[in-house]
């Protein structure tokens, strides 16, 4: 059964690449990633939407490195929110990198924003260094992060400043 929705991936129309991905998605099945990453660059964009949330669940670390090219090339906000929570819900530092430079686009920065958290302590020395970013909306998101990362972060000097 699992073969048989990976080749749907591969042809019909958007609705049935689109109902195949979020059907592996709901399956968690890590045999399912090789054909989902071949998925992330469907010419439809809410394939490639689902595809990302479908990689998120299932959390391997293997679509790590796609899903940070997707970020960073996508072109609709819909496709970046989703490669940016995909990459949070799997929470591998490699993605730390691209998450931050995200805090400057305004299409998915609070969605990049939330990944960073859920990444967690990995994420800390970056969002220090962003606090120095003259973008002051990621410089925003980066000292919120910090905060929900480590709630006594808040109480310090820098972080009254900037929240």
């Amino acid at each position: 059964m699992l073969w048989w929705t990976i080749q749907k991936l591969k042809w019909g129309n958007g609705m049935t690449r689109w109902l195949a991905a979020e059907k592996l998605g709901e399956s968690r099945d890590p045999l399912a990633v090789d054909g989902l990453i071949e998925a992330l660059t469907d010419r439809d964009k809410y394939v490639r939407q689902a595809v990302a949330e479908a990689l998120g669940k299932i959390g391997d670390a293997r679509a790590v490195t796609p899903l940070i090219a997707a970020l960073q090339v996508e072109f609709d906000s819909t496709g970046h929110k989703a490669a940016a929570e995909a990459l949070g819900q799997i929470g591998d530092a490699r993605a730390v990198g691209p998450l931050v430079a995200a805090l400057r686009s305004l299409d998915c920065a609070q969605v990049a924003a939330e990944a960073l958290v859920k990444i967690g302590a990995a994420a800390v020395p970056a969002l220090f260094a962003e606090l120095q970013d003259e973008h002051g909306y990621a410089r925003y998101l980066a000292a919120k992060a910090l905060t929900r990362i480590d709630p006594n972060w808040s109480k310090s000097e820098a972080a009254k400043r900037l929240l």
